[in-house]
């Protein structure tokens, strides 16, 4: 994404789920007409503009983005970010979206077919990788405790599941799923 093409003034991002990178990491993005206009509220280390000089305590803020750095960056988080960042890009965003809303539309299809309520939009320009649906008559939390004891991951609450396949999984996942929902009716 060229941020500078788009026009966009400021972008953050976490880099867990979808960017397959660990929790703990994020990037931020800030046009430089922009740096001036924005107050840093919390000081660190690395946010000068010689990060070395470590008694200057008057020196200015850094002339570039690393003035939005407030401390020791998380070497981990940013290497396994930028690991999964390559895994993204050779598998292919078109060729992992395609096949994420492949996985929903077979989970929805099958979610219907055991009279779930879907409570996600779903259609031509809205369906995202994530379903989110209850089962009428089932709590959904107790659902997904056993679920998750089961080695199925979802995220749920008392109004429903969620569920977010990626990428890297098959349908089959999806099926065992479905399996599961329906010895649960």
């Amino acid at each position: 994404m060229d941020a500078t093409a788009l026009g966009i003034d400021a972008l953050y991002a976490g880099g867990a789920k979808w960017l397959l990178a660990l929790p703990g990491v994020s990037f931020l993005y800030v046009a430089p007409r922009l740096f001036e206009r924005l107050a840093v509220r919390w000081r660190g280390w690395r946010d000068v503009a010689d990060i070395w000089d470590f008694l200057d305590y008057e020196q200015p803020l850094a002339p570039d983005g690393s003035r939005f750095e407030g401390g020791t960056p998380n070497f981990h988080g940013a290497v396994a970010m930028s690991n999964s960042m390559d895994v993204i890009e050779e598998g292919g965003l078109d060729r992992i979206a395609a096949h994420v809303l492949a996985l929903t539309d077979r989970l929805v299809e099958g979610l219907h077919s055991l009279g779930a309520q879907i409570s996600t939009l779903r259609g031509p320009g809205i369906s995202s990788g994530v379903v989110t649906f209850s089962l009428p008559g089932v709590d959904s939390v107790e659902l997904g405790r056993r679920l998750g004891k089961a080695g199925i991951v979802t995220t749920f609450r008392p109004t429903g599941l969620r569920v977010s396949p990626h990428g890297h999984n098959p349908a089959a996942h999806i099926d065992a799923l479905l399996d599961a929902l329906a010895a649960e009716r």
